[in-house]
């Protein structure tokens, strides 16, 4: 597939109406919808490692495995039911670090033909506990961190 054609007014995406979900039980894939606490996600890793070796005619490189993803949700914290998503994702995280923890987000929401993007193999690897200076007037947040070997998009 080659990439044809030019970019228009109106092509690019928002993320005004994202929708961020997470699985905490995988093997169930009962993904549970947080974007009205999600502020941000931000996914790192999945490279590939390179290395170079020279001879005296040539370079050569070497590539290896793909890096792990990291995936990591940004969430406003709250503490107005026992549900909201810091109590659940940190007590899981405190009570089973690595515990099996899946994330989806769908960049244009979650509509027939947008697409979706999801961990798989995910590891719960950090929540952050909440903090702020005195003087901020910001919101109050806290993020948790998804460790995982691939993420799949896919069209809803």
């Amino acid at each position: 597939m080659a990439i044809t054609g030019t970019m228009s007014a109106g092509d690019q995406i928002s993320w005004s109406s994202a929708d961020v979900s997470v699985d905490q039980t995988p093997a169930s894939s009962s993904f549970i919808q947080i974007e009205s606490w999600a502020t941000n996600v931000t996914v790192s890793g999945g490279d590939t490692p390179v290395s170079n070796f020279n001879t005296y005619d040539v370079a050569l490189v070497y590539t290896g495995e793909k890096n792990p993803y990291t995936v990591v949700v940004q969430c406003a914290y709250t503490e107005a039911a026992a549900t909201d998503p810091f109590a659940e994702i940190y007590d899981d995280y405190v009570a089973s670090p690595g515990l099996d923890y899946d994330v989806r987000w769908h960049p244009q929401g979650n509509s027939s033909g947008n697409f979706q993007f999801t961990t798989s193999g995910g590891k719960l690897v950090n929540v952050t506990i909440p903090t702020q200076p005195a003087a901020s007037s910001d919101p109050t947040l806290f993020e948790f961190t998804i460790a995982c070997s691939s993420i799949t998009r896919a069209a809803v």
